[in-house]
C-alpha cells in the first residue's frame, strides 16, 4: 500500500523552526515598538505640562510675596522708618524711634500701635477692627492678600494695656510676618531674642520674652478679659500647662501679658504663641517727637477707626 504524504511528513527542521521564531519575534517587536512610540510622546508631554504648571505656581507665589513685601515697606517707610532694613537692628533703641501716626492713620484708621522684635524681620504696624477675621486676608491698606495683617484681638483693650494684650499674625513661607515666632521653641533663640518694642501714640514700652506656647488650634486659649485678678492667675496657670520653654513664676505671674499668636504644624492645626511682660523701663513717646505733616485731625481720625472697614 502506498504512505499518504502525512506518513512521509518528519515535521520542520529545528532550523526551519528558528527562522519561524525569530520573524515572528521581529514583528512582534516592530509591534511593540509603533504602540510605545505615542505613550513615549505622551509621557512628554504630561511631563513638560508639570513642568511648566509648577514653574507658573513658582512664579505666582514669588510675584505674590514679593508685592507683599514692597507693600509692607511702604508701610515702613509710611511710619517715618527705613524700608531698606530687612532685619530689626538687635541694639535697636526705642527711645530713638519715632513713629509718623499720622501718616499711617491717613493709610488706615485702624492703626492702633507698631510692633518690632529686634534681630527678626517682625516690624508691621497693628490694627484692630469689630471682628478677628477681616485682617486674615487684608492687609494694613485693606488690600486682599494671603499675608494678611497683624492685628489686635478685637475684644482687646485698643491701647494696649489690658491684662491680656493678644495679637495675631500668619506664619508665612517667605519669613514674613509671624513667622519669627515659631522659632522661639529654640532655647537659644529665645535667650537671644527676648526684647519686643511695642510703639502705641499713648505710650512705648519695652517688652521681654517669658514664655512659649505650642497647643493645639481647638484648645481655649483666647481670652482678653478677667472678671477679677484670680481669673486672670487661673488663665496665666492654664497657659503654662502648654509651655515648651517658661520663665514664669505661676505663684507671681505678671500683671499684664502680650500675646503674640501664629499657626504651625503641617497642616496649621497648631498654634505658636509668644508671651511677653512690660519691662516698665521709661520708653519716650513716640507722638511727643513725631513729624508733623498735616493731615486729618488724629482724634477725628481714632474716633472713625471701627467705621471704616472698606
Amino acid at each position: 500500500r502506498s504512505r499518504s504524504m502525512l506518513d512521509n511528513y518528519a515535521g520542520p527542521s529545528a532550523a526551519g523552526l528558528e527562522r519561524v521564531n525569530s520573524r515572528v519575534q521581529r514583528r512582534a517587536a516592530g509591534a511593540h515598538s509603533k504602540a510605545s512610540a505615542p505613550s513615549s510622546k505622551i509621557l512628554l508631554i504630561a511631563g513638560a505640562a508639570l513642568i511648566l504648571v509648577a514653574l507658573v505656581i513658582a512664579l505666582f507665589l514669588i510675584y505674590r510675596y514679593t508685592s507683599a513685601d514692597q507693600k509692607n515697606d511702604s508701610f515702613v517707610e509710611a511710619a517715618g522708618l527705613d524700608p531698606q532694613t530687612e532685619v530689626v537692628a538687635d541694639d535697636a533703641d526705642p527711645n530713638a524711634i519715632s513713629i509718623n501716626w499720622e501718616a499711617l492713620r491717613r493709610i488706615n484708621s485702624d492703626v492702633v500701635g507698631w510692633i518690632m522684635i529686634p534681630g527678626t524681620r517682625v516690624n508691621y504696624p497693628i490694627v484692630q477692627t469689630v471682628e478677628n477675621e477681616y485682617y486674615l486676608t487684608h492687609m494694613f491698606d485693606k488690600s486682599v492678600s494671603d499675608s494678611g495683617a497683624i492685628f489686635l484681638d478685637y475684644e482687646a483693650n485698643s491701647k494696649l494695656q489690658g491684662k491680656n494684650n493678644m495679637m495675631y499674625g500668619h506664619n508665612m513661607l517667605d519669613g514674613s510676618m509671624f513667622a519669627a515666632l515659631s522659632k522661639y521653641q529654640d532655647q537659644a533663640f529665645f535667650d537671644s531674642h527676648r526684647t519686643i518694642l511695642l510703639f502705641t501714640p499713648e505710650k512705648n514700652y519695652k517688652l521681654e520674652v517669658v514664655s512659649v506656647l505650642l497647643c493645639e488650634a481647638q484648645d481655649k486659649i483666647r481670652q482678653v478679659n478677667f472678671a477679677d485678678d484670680t481669673a486672670y492667675r487661673n488663665y496665666v496657670n492654664l497657659l503654662l500647662g502648654y509651655s515648651v520653654i517658661n520663665t514664669i513664676d505661676a505663684t507671681a505671674p505678671p500683671t499684664g501679658l502680650y500675646s503674640l499668636a501664629t499657626c504651625t504644624g503641617v497642616d496649621n492645626s497648631k498654634r505658636f504663641v509668644v508671651l511677653a511682660k512690660d519691662t516698665g523701663e521709661v520708653v519716650t513717646s513716640s507722638d511727643a517727637a513725631q513729624p508733623t505733616d498735616g493731615g486729618s485731625d488724629p482724634a477725628a481720625a481714632q474716633d472713625g477707626a471701627a467705621s471704616d472697614q472698606g
